[in-house]
């Protein structure tokens, strides 16, 4: 049997030109047993994504500020609150065994990584996972090649990169 995982998943809220990806996403994170946390901002939160997971059987957590709270959610998702976006995040970060990021805007890259950091970064134990699908994360790639690799040493149990969904879970799961 699979290894469950949760993983708090990252990517934009609302409208997004990723709207196809973010469904195919959630439909393999469903179908591969993954239960997934995303956060919700300003009433918005990644509607595709949580659509392609419960397609698929995925337990969804939402975490939100109660202010934050969208509606028309979908009676199978379970709700938490928090005091605001950022505390969402961390709590979403927490929550899981892995992150996820998921091609989209800046500030949802900074809210995964701003997470991350608030959980402990390396210290932690969360790997995080990047979908470079087009080349997404290159710049990230870079800088972690050029920066964080020399004051952490290796970072290959920290953050993995992957063109495709079912190869990230599957280097995820094998840190996790």
């Amino acid at each position: 049997m699979a290894q469950k995982m949760t993983a708090a998943v990252f990517a934009d809220a609302g409208e997004t030109e990723h709207a196809t990806l973010y469904r195919q996403a959630g439909e393999t994170l469903g179908s591969r047993g993954v239960a997934v946390v995303v956060t919700a901002v300003a009433g918005r939160y990644p509607v595709q994504f949580v659509a392609g997971a419960l397609g698929k059987g995925a337990r969804v957590t939402l975490i939100c500020a109660k202010a934050d709270r969208p509606d028309g959610l979908p009676d199978s998702v379970a709700v938490e609150l928090a005091e605001d976006a950022r505390d969402a995040a961390r709590l979403a970060a927490e929550t899981a065994d892995a992150l996820i990021g998921l091609p989209g805007g800046l500030s949802t890259t900074a809210a995964l990584y701003r997470a991350w950091a608030d959980v402990g970064g390396p210290v932690s134990g969360k790997p995080v996972g990047l979908l470079n699908r087009k080349k997404a994360f290159e710049i990230v790639r870079g800088f972690i090649s050029d920066v964080a690799n020399p004051g952490l040493g290796s970072t290959d149990r920290l953050i993995v990169f992957a063109d495709g969904v079912d190869d990230l879970i599957g280097r995820l799961k094998r840190l996790v």
